[in-house]
């Protein structure tokens, strides 16, 4: 039950074999659980792509990627998920791929890697400016948590800040400011079931799974659309070997999303624990 930081990538579609090279540099941060990548290809036949984008994907992120050339700076898509990362608070990470006018757009405000802002296309061999701004991203996260607590201090009524640095925490196993960070935010703003959601993979973490499944409970209860609360909920029951309401809470997330494979798999070893 790791609960990586959600990664999102924004990129032009003419830089897609840029954004391939930038996935494939962060496998590691990826395979060892610190980050879950996502980006647009990630759709499936049929998928609504603006609903996929815009409402579940981007706003529940924690980190945006984003791959800047002149042609994403030119991109309307591209502006919008900028536009709605800085809405919600979302922390922006641009990577210089080609150079551009970038230094006179907004994107400029946000610390951009690799180092000395030389475009990853110009560096000898290539690779190596890749694993510049890899080394830059790690650098990151120990930046977040200070930006975060300096924007607390600043406003301590923020509860998206509080439930940023909690993820953060979550993501370098500092499990116990994580929940402290977490539980501000529900108390701040106490209908917010994604907070109520991700302490509950914390405490699920600690291998407290009934205060986990309590959490889950009330996500549910805020946001009974959001398919992520059932599939946890769903983890935890697995873990105290209660298989059937493990796999009624996978059936829950294959009706609402029906190409989700892990959902599928999941209930798959239910069903397999039950010797079915």
């Amino acid at each position: 039950m790791n609960k990586p930081l959600k990664v999102f990538i924004t990129y032009a579609r003419t830089d897609k074999a840029a954004k391939d090279k930038l996935i494939k540099a962060l496998a590691v941060m990826k395979r060892s659980g610190l980050i879950d990548i996502w980006h647009d290809t990630e759709m499936l036949g049929g998928d609504r792509w603006q609903q996929e984008i815009f409402s579940t994907h981007l706003p529940t992120s924690d980190l945006l990627l984003y791959l800047v050339s002149a042609d994403s700076l030119a991109s309307e898509n591209c502006y919008k998920e900028f536009e709605i990362a800085l809405k919600k608070k979302i922390r922006v990470v641009p990577i210089i791929f080609s150079d551009c006018d970038w230094k006179n757009d907004q994107i400029s405000n946000f610390q951009a890697f690799p180092d000395d802002i030389i475009p990853i296309n110009e560096w000898i061999p290539e690779s190596k400016g890749w694993q510049n701004a890899v080394k830059g991203i790690r650098k990151t996260f120990d930046n977040a948590i200070k930006d975060y607590t300096t924007a607390i201090q600043l406003q301590s009524s923020f509860a998206q800040v509080y439930y940023n640095r909690g993820s953060i925490y979550t993501a370098k196993m500092d499990f116990n400011n994580a929940i402290k960070d977490y539980t501000t935010a529900i108390q701040l703003q106490p209908d917010f079931a994604e907070a109520y959601n991700n302490r509950g993979i914390v405490y699920g973490m600690k291998n407290v799974f009934d205060g986990a499944i309590e959490d889950f409970d009330k996500a549910i209860q805020l946001r009974p659309d959001l398919a992520e609360p059932y599939g946890n909920r769903g983890n935890a029951y697995s873990m105290k070997s209660d298989f059937d309401n493990a796999i009624r809470d996978y059936t829950k997330v294959i009706e609402l999303r029906p190409n989700d494979a892990t959902a599928h798999c999941n209930r798959g070893e239910g069903w397999l624990h039950l010797k079915e």
